[in-house]
């Protein structure tokens, strides 16, 4: 009877370690846990936080290609403006060297008549 009672009060005191050690363990990996979700979450936030960042450089590189392309066009516009510019002045020094030609050339032909 002896062995069985000491039998017995040794697997309650197994039996109540087991569970002193099941609460600990159940303890340790709720403890553990929290600094595991909080690194998950932070990880999900900076993930939200870099697609965020992606979307706003494609959104500026956009902008960015369109005011490039703007300015292209506007320096294309200025350099056929400046290029009509020079078109015209030429051709108004031209129109300016023939009327000078014809005025030589009437001077010329009136001194040849009054020559004659």
């Amino acid at each position: 009877d002896e062995l069985r009672s000491r039998d017995g009060i040794e697997r309650a005191a197994l039996a109540e370690q087991v569970e002193l050690f099941r609460r600990l363990a159940a303890q340790t990996a709720v403890h553990d846990a929290g600094p595991l979700r909080a690194a998950e979450e932070g990880r999900g936030r900076l993930q939200e936080e870099l697609v965020h960042v992606r979307s706003e450089l494609a959104r500026k590189d956009a902008l960015l290609a369109a005011a490039a392309g703007n300015l292209e066009s506007s320096i294309t516009a200025r350099e056929t403006e400046e290029a009509q510019h020079r078109a015209a002045a030429d051709a108004a020094a031209r129109v300016q060297q023939v009327a000078l030609q014809e005025a030589e050339g009437r001077r010329c032909v009136e001194a040849a008549e009054r020559a004659d």
